[in-house]
């Protein structure tokens, strides 16, 4: 009995300890994350310009087809507020069902209004124009950070965290650590694409998108730090 209590002792231990490093690990990213938002929202808000801003712009102009338009254009209404809306009912409904915790569902609900709500902020605090205007694709107001690249990488993100938490297998990890990093990219390059963001703005977006996401992961943590992993 004894040396089955040290070992769950020991478990339980190593558990800890790994988790608190990866909280590390999450609060460095975080962090890093704040401050190239910052450099670059204050550098813009000075009247700052980016050589890879024209670059990138010089490379859509080069690579334009009317078929990789119809692509990006699928890609950024992921991005958009019917796209993550829908997909934002969906993963309520699942981690409803799958968790049965309310942590998860607040985590969802953070970072899609509370992904929103900064991203209306910054833009105004920094008011950027846009390259180009176009309501189509939801291309109006102010331009840094972009809200399509934040909110998705929040959103996508903590669905994918959370989908990631239900899997046993590795590859199965992989594959959709993988599949909705690529997803996320694209959603955020289809703005440049489109002409309705510079890349600055995407970077600047997936840099608050990371903040916004690491914050509530270690949120949700805190709040059920035995949920299913």
């Amino acid at each position: 009995m004894c040396y089955k209590r040290r070992d769950m002792m020991k478990v339980e231990t190593n558990n800890k300890l790994q988790l608190n490093k990866k909280s590390n690990i999450s609060m460095v990213i975080v962090f890093i994350s704040i401050l190239i938002f910052t450099y670059l929202a204050i550098s813009i808000k000075e009247g700052s310009s980016f050589i890879i801003d024209a670059f990138a712009s010089s490379i859509v102009d080069m690579i334009e087809t009317e078929m990789l338009t119809a692509i990006m254009i699928g890609f950024t209404s992921l991005g958009s507020k019917a796209g993550i809306i829908s997909m934002f009912l969906l993963g309520l409904l699942w981690a409803g069902i799958r968790y049965r915790h309310y942590a998860p569902l607040l985590g969802l609900v953070i970072t899609v209004a509370g992904g929103d709500f900064l991203n209306k902020k910054f833009k105004s605090l920094v008011g950027r124009d846009r390259p180009l205007i176009n309501n189509e694709v939801e291309g109006v107001g102010h331009s840094f950070p972009s809200g399509h690249a934040m909110v998705a990488l929040a959103f996508y993100g903590f669905l994918a965290y959370l989908i990631i938490m239900q899997l046993k297998k590795s590859s199965h990890k992989t594959i959709v650590v993988i599949s909705v990093s690529i997803m996320i990219l694209f959603i955020g390059l289809s703005r440049v694409y489109l002409h309705v963001h510079y890349l600055t703005d995407v970077i600047g977006g997936f840099a608050a998108g990371i903040a916004v996401l690491g914050l509530t992961v270690l949120l949700v943590n805190l709040l059920a730090p035995k949920l299913k992993r």
